[in-house]
């Protein structure tokens, strides 16, 4: 579902997109038009916080519609996190908790294996509505800049429609 969402954001109706269906890098391939095949690597931001989230909601009753642990805490994190229900983050904790995740990401796939590739990281972006876009890819240029990469987006995880090129 990334690779669609991204796809329709960001090129043309020309598109071909090929999953190799294995566990090799990268995720997708994608030819636009005449042009070469493009590698694309998809990556989530708070991934395991999505998965978290869905087990509530797959328990029945009320679920979190936020957990903002990164993805290398501690099962007892989250199972505290999904037994506490619902609860009010403040807009600048979620978006500290969604950077921290990216950051992570970007750190993650730092590997020339990746070269001349587009990385796609999936992120819960609509946790923050109203958030200034601009200011993400911002924040997030100067590092993408020293992947090998050839571009790098942040796209919303779930049905959103946000995408942020940072390089």
């Amino acid at each position: 579902m990334p690779v669609e969402r991204f796809l329709s954001a960001a090129y043309s109706d020309q598109t071909i997109v090929r999953f190799p269906l294995n566990d090799q890098p990268p995720d997708a391939w994608v030819i636009v038009g005449e042009g070469p095949a493009v590698g694309i690597e998809v990556t989530g931001a708070l991934a395991r916080s999505s998965v978290e989230i869905a087990k509530g909601l797959a328990d029945g009753g009320a679920a979190p519609g936020f957990i903002g642990l990164q993805d290398d805490a501690k099962q007892s994190a989250f199972d505290a996190a999904r037994s506490r229900k619902r609860i009010m983050h403040s807009r600048k904790g979620i978006e500290d908790s969604i950077d921290r995740s990216i950051a992570d990401r970007l750190e993650a796939k730092d590997k020339k294996k990746f070269s001349g590739q587009i990385l796609l990281i999936t992120a819960p972006i609509g946790s923050s509505p109203g958030r200034d876009l601009s200011e993400m890819a911002a924040r997030f240029k100067e590092r993408a800049a020293l992947l090998p990469f050839a571009q790098v987006f942040v796209i919303d995880g779930r049905i959103g429609k946000s995408l942020v090129q940072v390089k």
